[in-house]
Protein backbone atom coordinates (compact mmCIF):
# COMPACT_ATOMS: atom_id res chain seq x y z
CA UNK A 1 0.00 0.00 0.00
CA UNK A 2 2.85 2.40 0.82
CA UNK A 3 4.32 1.77 -2.64
CA UNK A 4 1.00 2.57 -4.32
CA UNK A 5 0.46 5.74 -2.26
CA UNK A 6 3.95 6.91 -3.22
CA UNK A 7 3.33 6.19 -6.88
CA UNK A 8 -0.04 7.97 -6.81
CA UNK A 9 1.82 11.20 -6.11
CA UNK A 10 3.03 11.01 -9.73
CA UNK A 11 -0.42 11.96 -11.00
CA UNK A 12 -0.45 15.19 -9.00
CA UNK A 13 3.16 15.98 -9.90
CA UNK A 14 2.48 15.41 -13.59
CA UNK A 15 -0.34 17.96 -13.50
CA UNK A 16 2.10 20.53 -12.08
CA UNK A 17 4.81 19.75 -14.64
CA UNK A 18 2.36 20.00 -17.52
CA UNK A 19 2.26 23.77 -17.01
CA UNK A 20 6.04 24.16 -16.63
CA UNK A 21 8.21 25.65 -19.38
CA UNK A 22 11.05 23.23 -18.54
CA UNK A 23 11.34 19.77 -20.08
CA UNK A 24 10.85 16.81 -17.73
CA UNK A 25 10.79 13.05 -17.98
CA UNK A 26 9.13 10.38 -15.89
CA UNK A 27 11.68 7.91 -14.52
CA UNK A 28 10.63 4.40 -13.47
CA UNK A 29 13.58 2.87 -11.60
CA UNK A 30 13.41 -0.93 -11.58
CA UNK A 31 14.71 -3.60 -9.21
CA UNK A 32 17.12 -4.98 -11.86
CA UNK A 33 19.00 -1.67 -11.90
CA UNK A 34 17.58 -0.44 -15.20
CA UNK A 35 15.25 2.49 -15.69
CA UNK A 36 12.44 3.42 -18.07
CA UNK A 37 11.98 7.05 -19.06
CA UNK A 38 9.03 8.78 -20.72
CA UNK A 39 9.03 12.44 -21.75
CA UNK A 40 6.37 14.31 -19.78
CA UNK A 41 4.94 15.97 -22.89
CA UNK A 42 4.30 12.51 -24.40
CA UNK A 43 2.15 11.34 -21.47
CA UNK A 44 -1.66 11.30 -21.66
CA UNK A 45 -2.14 9.82 -18.19
CA UNK A 46 -0.57 7.54 -15.57
CA UNK A 47 -2.72 5.12 -13.58
CA UNK A 48 -2.82 1.82 -11.75
CA UNK A 49 -4.66 -1.27 -12.91
CA UNK A 50 -5.07 -4.85 -11.81
CA UNK A 51 -2.42 -7.12 -13.31
CA UNK A 52 -4.12 -10.33 -14.44
CA UNK A 53 -6.83 -12.05 -12.41
CA UNK A 54 -5.30 -11.35 -8.98
CA UNK A 55 -7.09 -8.22 -7.72
CA UNK A 56 -4.31 -7.47 -5.22
CA UNK A 57 -1.69 -7.47 -7.97
CA UNK A 58 -1.12 -4.09 -9.66
CA UNK A 59 0.92 -2.50 -12.40
CA UNK A 60 1.69 1.10 -13.22
CA UNK A 61 0.51 2.07 -16.72
CA UNK A 62 1.70 5.14 -18.62
CA UNK A 63 -0.51 5.98 -21.59
CA UNK A 64 1.28 7.90 -24.34
CA UNK A 65 0.01 10.29 -26.99
CA UNK A 66 1.16 8.05 -29.84
CA UNK A 67 -1.26 5.34 -28.66
CA UNK A 68 1.37 3.12 -27.05
CA UNK A 69 1.83 2.54 -23.35
CA UNK A 70 4.43 1.51 -20.80
CA UNK A 71 3.33 -0.95 -18.11
CA UNK A 72 5.46 -2.13 -15.17
CA UNK A 73 4.45 -4.45 -12.32
CA UNK A 74 4.59 -2.54 -9.02
CA UNK A 75 6.72 -5.28 -7.45
CA UNK A 76 9.46 -4.49 -10.00
CA UNK A 77 9.53 -0.76 -9.22
CA UNK A 78 12.06 0.70 -6.77
CA UNK A 79 10.85 4.27 -7.18
CA UNK A 80 9.31 6.65 -9.68
CA UNK A 81 10.06 10.34 -10.02
CA UNK A 82 10.28 13.22 -12.45
CA UNK A 83 13.56 14.89 -13.33
CA UNK A 84 14.48 17.74 -15.60
CA UNK A 85 15.37 16.25 -18.95
CA UNK A 86 19.03 16.50 -19.84
CA UNK A 87 18.80 14.95 -23.29
CA UNK A 88 19.33 17.12 -26.37
CA UNK A 89 18.37 16.69 -30.00
CA UNK A 90 22.00 17.27 -30.99
CA UNK A 91 25.27 18.36 -29.38
CA UNK A 92 24.89 21.87 -27.96
CA UNK A 93 28.57 22.56 -27.25
CA UNK A 94 32.01 20.94 -27.08
CA UNK A 95 31.46 19.46 -23.63
CA UNK A 96 31.01 15.83 -24.75
CA UNK A 97 29.48 13.36 -24.24
CA UNK A 98 25.92 14.61 -24.61
CA UNK A 99 22.84 12.47 -24.07
CA UNK A 100 20.82 12.64 -27.29
CA UNK A 101 17.06 12.14 -27.44
CA UNK A 102 16.09 10.50 -30.74
CA UNK A 103 12.41 10.13 -29.86
CA UNK A 104 12.65 6.33 -29.60
CA UNK A 105 9.60 4.41 -28.29
CA UNK A 106 11.48 2.96 -25.28
CA UNK A 107 12.80 6.38 -24.20
CA UNK A 108 16.40 5.19 -24.67
CA UNK A 109 18.88 8.05 -25.07
CA UNK A 110 22.09 7.54 -27.07
CA UNK A 111 25.46 9.15 -26.41
CA UNK A 112 26.79 11.57 -29.03
CA UNK A 113 30.17 9.82 -29.26
CA UNK A 114 31.97 6.52 -28.70
CA UNK A 115 33.78 5.42 -25.57
CA UNK A 116 37.30 6.83 -25.79
CA UNK A 117 36.30 9.67 -28.15
CA UNK A 118 36.42 13.37 -27.27
CA UNK A 119 33.86 14.36 -29.91
CA UNK A 120 31.39 12.65 -32.27
CA UNK A 121 33.72 12.38 -35.28
CA UNK A 122 36.55 10.82 -33.22
CA UNK A 123 36.66 7.06 -33.59
CA UNK A 124 37.24 6.33 -29.93
CA UNK A 125 38.73 3.01 -28.83
CA UNK A 126 38.17 -0.55 -29.92
CA UNK A 127 37.16 -3.10 -27.29
CA UNK A 128 36.74 -6.85 -27.23
CA UNK A 129 33.31 -7.90 -25.93
CA UNK A 130 33.35 -7.82 -22.12
CA UNK A 131 36.74 -6.10 -21.86
CA UNK A 132 36.94 -2.57 -20.52
CA UNK A 133 40.36 -1.45 -21.77
CA UNK A 134 41.69 -1.06 -25.33
CA UNK A 135 44.80 -2.92 -26.53
CA UNK A 136 47.04 -3.17 -29.58
CA UNK A 137 46.11 -6.65 -30.82
CA UNK A 138 42.65 -8.26 -30.96
CA UNK A 139 42.66 -12.03 -31.31
CA UNK A 140 41.80 -15.08 -29.22
CA UNK A 141 45.27 -15.17 -27.67
CA UNK A 142 44.86 -11.68 -26.17
CA UNK A 143 41.19 -12.09 -25.20
CA UNK A 144 40.71 -12.29 -21.43
CA UNK A 145 37.81 -14.71 -21.42
CA UNK A 146 39.00 -17.69 -23.46
CA UNK A 147 41.68 -20.33 -23.04
CA UNK A 148 43.02 -22.87 -25.50
CA UNK A 149 46.01 -23.95 -27.59
CA UNK A 150 47.19 -22.15 -30.71
CA UNK A 151 49.21 -24.80 -32.53
CA UNK A 152 49.97 -22.85 -35.70
CA UNK A 153 50.59 -19.35 -34.29
CA UNK A 154 47.81 -17.62 -36.23
CA UNK A 155 46.30 -15.95 -33.15
CA UNK A 156 43.33 -18.34 -33.04
CA UNK A 157 42.99 -21.32 -30.73
CA UNK A 158 42.50 -24.62 -32.55
CA UNK A 159 42.58 -27.03 -29.58
CA UNK A 160 41.11 -27.15 -26.07
CA UNK A 161 39.04 -24.00 -26.65
CA UNK A 162 37.03 -22.86 -23.64
CA UNK A 163 35.14 -19.55 -23.58
CA UNK A 164 34.27 -18.19 -20.15
CA UNK A 165 30.59 -17.48 -19.56
CA UNK A 166 30.37 -13.83 -18.48
CA UNK A 167 26.63 -13.61 -19.06
CA UNK A 168 24.14 -13.57 -21.92
CA UNK A 169 23.75 -9.80 -21.54
CA UNK A 170 26.52 -7.77 -19.91
CA UNK A 171 24.76 -4.36 -19.80
CA UNK A 172 25.42 -2.66 -16.48
CA UNK A 173 27.77 -5.39 -15.22
CA UNK A 174 31.49 -5.21 -14.47
CA UNK A 175 32.05 -6.41 -18.06
CA UNK A 176 30.16 -3.44 -19.54
CA UNK A 177 32.67 -1.20 -21.36
CA UNK A 178 30.43 1.87 -21.18
CA UNK A 179 29.65 1.58 -17.47
CA UNK A 180 33.28 0.83 -16.59
CA UNK A 181 34.59 3.88 -18.45
CA UNK A 182 31.80 6.44 -18.08
CA UNK A 183 30.00 5.23 -14.96
CA UNK A 184 26.34 4.33 -14.40
CA UNK A 185 23.72 4.89 -15.69
CA UNK A 186 25.64 4.78 -18.99
CA UNK A 187 25.71 1.24 -20.37
CA UNK A 188 26.18 -0.70 -23.58
CA UNK A 189 23.05 -0.96 -25.74
CA UNK A 190 21.25 -4.27 -25.82
CA UNK A 191 20.57 -5.93 -29.15
CA UNK A 192 16.94 -4.78 -28.85
CA UNK A 193 18.05 -1.18 -28.36
CA UNK A 194 20.31 -1.42 -31.41
CA UNK A 195 17.39 -2.78 -33.42
CA UNK A 196 15.14 0.00 -32.12
CA UNK A 197 17.70 2.58 -33.27
CA UNK A 198 17.93 1.12 -36.76
CA UNK A 199 14.19 0.51 -37.15
CA UNK A 200 12.97 3.90 -35.94
CA UNK A 201 15.62 6.21 -37.36
CA UNK A 202 16.58 7.10 -40.88
CA UNK A 203 20.30 7.02 -41.64
CA UNK A 204 22.59 8.39 -44.31
CA UNK A 205 26.25 8.03 -45.19
CA UNK A 206 27.86 11.43 -44.81
CA UNK A 207 31.04 13.30 -43.88
CA UNK A 208 31.29 15.26 -40.63
CA UNK A 209 34.32 17.50 -40.20
CA UNK A 210 36.19 15.45 -42.79
CA UNK A 211 35.30 12.06 -41.27
CA UNK A 212 33.15 9.47 -43.08
CA UNK A 213 30.34 7.86 -41.18
CA UNK A 214 26.61 7.36 -40.84
CA UNK A 215 24.19 9.86 -39.33
CA UNK A 216 21.01 8.58 -37.67
CA UNK A 217 18.01 10.89 -37.42
CA UNK A 218 15.17 10.04 -35.04
CA UNK A 219 11.44 10.71 -35.55
CA UNK A 220 11.77 13.82 -33.33
CA UNK A 221 14.65 15.26 -35.37
CA UNK A 222 17.39 14.25 -32.94
CA UNK A 223 20.65 13.15 -34.59
CA UNK A 224 23.78 11.15 -33.77
CA UNK A 225 26.83 10.44 -35.91
CA UNK A 226 28.75 7.15 -36.06
CA UNK A 227 32.23 7.59 -37.58
CA UNK A 228 33.57 4.72 -39.70
CA UNK A 229 36.82 3.57 -38.03
CA UNK A 230 37.41 0.38 -39.99
CA UNK A 231 38.57 -2.52 -37.82
CA UNK A 232 41.68 -3.79 -36.01
CA UNK A 233 43.37 -6.67 -37.80
CA UNK A 234 46.79 -8.18 -37.21
CA UNK A 235 47.98 -5.36 -34.99
CA UNK A 236 46.89 -2.55 -37.34
CA UNK A 237 43.68 -0.72 -38.22
CA UNK A 238 42.40 -1.45 -41.73
CA UNK A 239 39.77 0.14 -44.00
CA UNK A 240 39.55 3.40 -42.03
CA UNK A 241 36.68 5.54 -43.29
CA UNK A 242 34.99 2.67 -45.12
CA UNK A 243 32.88 0.97 -42.45
CA UNK A 244 32.38 0.40 -38.74
CA UNK A 245 31.08 -2.03 -36.13
CA UNK A 246 29.58 -1.23 -32.72
CA UNK A 247 28.88 -3.78 -30.00
CA UNK A 248 25.62 -4.61 -28.33
CA UNK A 249 25.68 -6.02 -24.80
CA UNK A 250 23.97 -9.21 -26.00
CA UNK A 251 25.79 -12.50 -26.56
CA UNK A 252 24.77 -14.75 -29.44
CA UNK A 253 22.25 -17.18 -27.94
CA UNK A 254 23.43 -19.96 -30.26
CA UNK A 255 27.17 -19.60 -29.70
CA UNK A 256 29.11 -18.75 -26.55
CA UNK A 257 32.01 -17.60 -28.73
CA UNK A 258 30.28 -14.63 -30.37
CA UNK A 259 28.20 -11.56 -29.57
CA UNK A 260 25.81 -9.34 -31.54
CA UNK A 261 26.75 -6.00 -33.07
CA UNK A 262 25.85 -3.71 -35.96
CA UNK A 263 27.85 -3.23 -39.14
CA UNK A 264 27.51 -0.09 -41.25
CA UNK A 265 29.08 1.29 -44.40
CA UNK A 266 28.11 3.65 -47.21
CA UNK A 267 25.18 1.49 -48.37
CA UNK A 268 23.62 -0.16 -45.32
CA UNK A 269 23.30 -0.82 -41.59
CA UNK A 270 22.83 -4.50 -40.71
CA UNK A 271 22.63 -6.92 -37.81
CA UNK A 272 25.91 -8.76 -37.40
CA UNK A 273 27.53 -11.45 -35.29
CA UNK A 274 31.25 -11.28 -34.42
CA UNK A 275 33.72 -13.28 -32.37
CA UNK A 276 33.86 -11.89 -28.83
CA UNK A 277 37.63 -11.35 -29.13
CA UNK A 278 37.25 -8.91 -32.03
CA UNK A 279 37.66 -5.18 -31.52
CA UNK A 280 34.54 -3.04 -32.01
CA UNK A 281 33.62 0.48 -30.91
CA UNK A 282 31.11 1.03 -28.09
CA UNK A 283 28.35 3.65 -28.17
CA UNK A 284 26.74 4.06 -24.71
CA UNK A 285 23.05 4.52 -23.94
CA UNK A 286 20.98 5.57 -20.94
Amino acid sequence: MKRIITLLALVCLYTTLAFSQKKYELVIEKTDGTEITVNSEDIVRTYFRVNGSNKTDYELAVEKKDGTEVAVHTALIVRTYYREREALLQCSDGNHPHMIDLGLPSGTKWACCNVGASKPENYGNFYAWGETQPKSVYDEITYQYVTGTDTDGDGLYDRDIQYQDIGSDIAGTSYDTATANWGAPWRMPTNDQCEELCSNCTSEWTTQNGVNGRRFTGPNGGTIFFPAPGMPYGGEIIDVGEYGFFWSSTRNEYSSESALNRFFDSTRVVWNNSGRYQGNTVRPVR
